[in-house]
């Protein structure tokens, strides 16, 4: 197939480009113009298209001829002096444009896959876990607000357009040395303000103020930078925190039997890796490796994202390889100059 990739310089499009490749399959791949990391794309043969989701007539140029799109392109995190209307415009208006733009294809497009995100969920303050596509859609930020509206847009186009649609939801996707990040005492302090906003949900407590301000403390007196300290947090029961890492590589797979599994067509799937990760897992194998110590730390409440990837498996086959040990050796390889499957950042 002709395969139209939007974002294909990011984590998940460099990635997929080379498994689509692999495949045979031929790949336009499009970029915003002046992208810093479209030089990732000069290892393929590709056509690349140097094309912004605010530009309407490029993104129809785009789509023509194509036999399928995957759709990750986005602006995740809105920088500063870019205003809301215009970060709406790229991320929401942008996918409308690509939708539009194959819309009249709906009897020959072979699969449009959209990439969303577990932001759609209230995160920290989950209702239920494991999370499964059930899960009422409660954004927080900004951005998973986004991404609902996306995959109602989604949705609107299979209905009335006839469009072979397929919504994927991964979480926390990484690649290379960015499974390093994350365990450290700022994730607490995160987690704590995004529950206090919502006041609901398995991490909201009472006594989640004062904890925090305890736990600030703590770090003061053994470190002067926070970066620099491992926490593995845990509730009074013992039990630990958990979440979900994601693999690029695992993204790809599922994009991948995205595209080829007829199951796919009209589904809504959670895409993650295999299995939630435990901070005690977590600190003591990023411990051993980089030298940092461990802070034990005893929360208030309970903070366990995992998300169901039952739906995806049974639908799409979808296996998740990379566990949190494969991850990390791969990351290490990457420091170390050495060859591996993974493309970085």
């Amino acid at each position: 197939m002709k395969i139209l990739l939007s974002g294909a310089s990011g984590r998940v499009g460099t990635n997929l480009t080379k498994e689509l490749l692999a495949r045979g399959h031929q790949v336009r791949g499009m970029v915003f113009p002046g992208d810093p990391k479209a030089d990732k794309l000069d290892a393929f043969d590709i056509e690349v298209v140097n094309v912004g989701l605010d530009d309407t007539e490029g993104i129809a140029k785009a789509a023509r001829g194509v036999d399928a799109v995957v759709h990750t392109a986005c602006v995740m995190s809105r920088p500063p002096t870019m205003e809301k209307f215009t970060y709406y415009d790229i991320n929401t208006t942008g996918t409308m444009r690509l939708l539009q733009a194959v819309a009249e294809q709906g009897d020959r497009l072979h699969r449009f896959v959209h990439i969303s995100s577990d932001t759609v969920y209230p995160m920290p303050s989950l209702l239920y876990a494991p999370v499964d596509e059930q899960h009422p859609r409660l954004p927080i930020k900004e951005y998973g607000m986004i991404k609902v509206l996306n995959e109602e847009m989604v949705e609107h186009y299979r209905r009335e357009y006839g469009l072979k649609t397929t919504i994927i939801r991964p979480g926390a996707i990484l690649a290379g040395e960015e499974i390093f990040n994350g365990w450290t005492a700022g994730i607490a302090a995160q987690q704590y303000r995004e529950a206090s906003v919502a006041q609901r949900g398995p991490l909201w407590h009472p006594e989640m103020a004062e904890n925090a301000a305890k736990l600030d403390e703590a770090v003061k007196q053994r470190t002067d930078d926070p970066s620099e300290l491992l926490v593995n947090y845990y509730d009074r029961d013992g039990n630990p925190w958990l979440w979900h890492r994601t693999d690029a590589r695992d993204v790809v797979h599922g994009i991948i039997q995205a595209l080829e599994e007829d199951g796919a067509v009209g589904e809504t799937l959670n895409m993650h890796g295999p299995y939630a990760i435990p901070f005690s897992e977590g600190t003591a194998v990023l411990s051993d490796l980089l030298g940092l110590p461990v802070l034990d730390w005893e929360a208030p409440a309970c903070w366990q994202y995992w998300a169901d990837n039952s739906a995806a498996k049974s639908r799409v086959k979808y296996a998740p390889q990379h566990d949190f040990q494969r991850m990390v050796a791969d990351a290490v390889a990457l420091r170390e100059g050495k060859e591996t499957t993974i493309i970085p950042v």
